[in-house]
């Protein structure tokens, strides 16, 4: 390869890395302002180890027990195992005083 086709490569590979930087800062300003450029689906639900995070408690049979309790709706099950919580049942939850 000769200096000239690697430089113009480097100056190519370069500016296409420039440009993404530029797009994910543009994307974050917008999410910080509160622009959501994308509606994604997933984020509307939480696995268990993000829902005790959102609910501010460590234990899992605590999840459990407000699941019981009918304080938050039962998890939904993916791919067998896997529960996940809709988000916005949980915020609705702290919202009334827990």
């Amino acid at each position: 390869m000769s200096t000239g086709n690697f430089e113009n490569l480097l100056e190519h590979l370069t500016d296409m890395i420039a440009d993404k930087v530029i797009e994910k800062r543009n994307l974050r300003v917008n999410l910080d302002s509160g622009i959501r450029a994308e509606h994604d689906p997933e984020q509307d639900f939480l696995n268990t180890e993000e829902a005790l995070v959102v609910l501010k408690i460590k234990s899992k049979v605590t999840l459990r027990s407000y699941v019981k309790s009918g304080l938050i709706p039962k998890p939904k099950r993916i791919g067998g195992r896997k529960l996940v919580y809709r988000k916005s049942d949980l915020l609705k939850m702290m919202g009334d005083g827990k």
